[in-house]
């Protein structure tokens, strides 16, 4: 009996569904080993053992982790809608937020276990840092000066830091840094400037991490990755110290806003687990005003180029962990697209990101509402999307044309811009396939023929392996920036395209000539198949720079090649003559 008195209806019929199709409440054609739907879809296929096997037994069954996680998806949960699921563990003490377009093309199911493992994992020892660790050290100014590495050993993390660190993230004075730091081995005893010191410990952090990527990828470290290790808590400490010092809750301050922002992007993957510390950041800046604008000169101000770069990290803390954007343009006179361009090309080099990346934030945000986007969202993007697009167009223009610049650091940098103008533009297709798509089982199967998704992801691709390929020829040592590149979702479009459509004929020849992309000389990107080379050189770099990531990525970048090299090789005995000499070519290529 239930609460409302009446006797609870029970089936005695035996279940002959999958447990996929029955968890999803779709119709499952019953078909063993495995049926149509999860066949088509990729995923793990189940048949229960017994009749009226819980749902709670989907997951536990279906992962090889399910010794460890036992996660519930609530599915009949009134919060829950076609844009995210919350999913819980048995006991209901842990609770996750998935937004259901992580991966928007894919069975949810078929990505759970992955994302939780990202969730859950082990970050790896020396891949990213943990800003969570709690500080219990009350440092006197006296002891913070101590941790200050002798003068030879900051003159090479400060030297390094201005090779490889600042091109990329220009937020700090460059003059005026050396001159405390020339001011502080002058009178060492006397000086007490904090704000300064702030600063300092935040490039020595930065530059550790740095160090420690390029020894992880280059082999042999200049350091013991011990001592490296150990610098980097110091120095964390010492910023943290000098944080509550400085009242930064109360009063926070440029340097000390400065030296936050470049160790949570240095130091992490994509900010990943970073959210409320950027958000923190992002408070900071409007306590200090830094989102109004003070000058109308061409050149950006300090304050301006600092809060761009605040406004960066949440963009990339949205674009990639599927979080909505914490910055209301509508308060903010930063974020909006000027005509007048600075004339720094480190700063140009930037602004082109930073442009791309709020277009990618505020297009993953209007994915993730509750209804889904709108058309009126969709059209309002395309609108601002093209208006960047011209933007980082002028802005690669110009950096070509600088004389500042050697032609290796310019195509580095270009690359860099363009990466980002692509991820933008895949996730506007994205959002016109939702607003025009209102059947989720319609969605999934788009993933496989619908054309302009299968380009955007093509040219996502390119950029990213084009960009990993010219990192040892831009004579730097940026990897803690190219690590961050990892097209994952878009290297599964393509792959199931390819599985699902071997034979069809892909390339950029009808591409409009307003979209610009790379190229690589050994790639025609004109005529022929360019789907499985691309793959290929694309699984290349990334394996070239997987060393960088944290375990729990690359388990997953790893499952994701597997299913390439069954994909490629299921189609060498499929494909026409001509796909088929693609793939045997790039198995060749990659082989020797």
């Amino acid at each position: 009996m239930n609460k409302s008195g009446r006797r609870r209806i029970t089936r005695n019929r035996e279940v002959k569904s999958c447990e996929r199709c029955i968890a999803g409440k779709r119709k499952c054609d019953k078909d063993k080993p495995k049926c149509e739907r999860c066949t088509r879809l990729g995923i793990i296929c189940l048949y229960p053992t017994r009749a009226g096997l819980k749902k709670s037994a989907l997951v536990s069954n279906s992962s090889e982790d399910s010794s460890t996680l036992h996660f519930l998806v609530e599915a009949n949960n009134k919060t829950t809608s076609n844009n995210f699921q919350i999913v819980t563990n048995l006991t209901g003490e842990v609770s996750v937020f998935i937004p259901t377009n992580h991966f928007p093309f894919y069975g949810l199911f078929s990505k759970l276990d992955d994302t939780f493992t990202i969730t859950q994992g082990n970050s790896g020892v020396n891949d990213v840092f943990d800003f969570s660790r709690f500080t219990t050290k009350i440092l006197s100014l006296r002891q913070l000066k101590a941790k200050i590495p002798a003068k030879e050993l900051g003159d090479h993390f400060i030297s390094h830091f201005f090779s490889e660190i600042f091109p990329l993230v220009p937020i700090i004075d460059r003059d005026d840094f050396l001159l405390k730091w020339k001011t502080y081995w002058e009178e060492p005893y006397s000086f007490s400037d904090l704000n300064a010191l702030i600063l300092m410990f935040g490039v020595f952090f930065s530059s550790c991490v740095s160090i420690q990527l390029n020894s992880l990828y280059h082999g042999p470290p200049d350091f013991a990755s011990s001592d490296l290790d150990r610098h980097k808590m110091e120095y964390f400490e010492c910023v943290e110290n000098i944080r509550y010092l400085l009242k930064t809750d109360i009063c926070p301050s440029i340097p000390a806003i400065s030296s936050l922002g470049l160790m949570y992007y240095v130091s992490s993957l994509n900010c990943y687990g970073l959210a409320a510390a950027i958000s923190t950041l992002q408070r900071y800046c409007q306590m200090a005003g830094l989102h109004r604008k003070t000058s109308q000169l061409p050149e950006k101000p300090l304050k301006e180029i600092l809060y761009g770069f605040v406004t960066y990290l949440d963009s990339l803390v949205s674009v990639y962990h599927g979080l909505p954007t914490q910055v209301d343009p509508r308060v903010s006179e930063i974020t909006e697209i000027s005509d007048a361009l600075p004339e720094s090309v480190h700063v140009l080099a930037f602004f082109a990101r930073f442009f791309s990346a709020r277009i990618c934030a505020r297009s993953r945000t209007s994915l993730n509402k509750i209804n889904g986007p709108s058309a009126h969202d969709v059209r309002k993007l395309k609108k601002d999307f093209k208006k960047v697009q011209r933007v980082v167009k002028s802005i690669n223009e110009k950096i070509s044309d600088s004389q500042y610049l050697p032609t290796s650091d310019k195509d580095f940098v270009k690359a860099g811009n363009q990466l980002f103008l692509r991820r933008a533009a895949y996730f506007l297709v994205v959002m016109k396939i939702i607003v025009e798509t209102s059947d989720q089982e319609k969605l999934v199967d788009l993933s496989c023929h619908h054309k302009e998704l299968l380009i955007q992801s093509l040219l996502l691709m390119n950029e990213s392996f084009i960009l990993i390929s010219q990192l040892p020829n831009s004579g730097r040592g940026c990897l803690w920036f190219a690590r961050n590149t990892y097209p994952l979702e878009a290297i599964l479009i393509v792959i199931s395209n390819l599985e699902t459509y071997p034979t069809e004929g892909i390339n950029f020849s009808n591409l409009s000539h307003k979209e610009r992309y790379t190229t690589c000389d050994s790639i025609d990107y004109i005529s022929g198949d360019i789907r499985a080379i691309l793959l290929e050189k694309c699984c290349d770099a990334l394996q070239q720079i997987e060393c960088l990531w944290p375990p729990v990525l690359r388990e997953l970048f790893r499952k994701i090649v597997e299913i390439k090299e069954r994909t490629l090789c299921k189609g060498r005995g499929s494909c026409d003559t001509t796909c088929s000499a693609v793939v045997k070519a790039n198995v060749a290529q990659s082989t020797r």
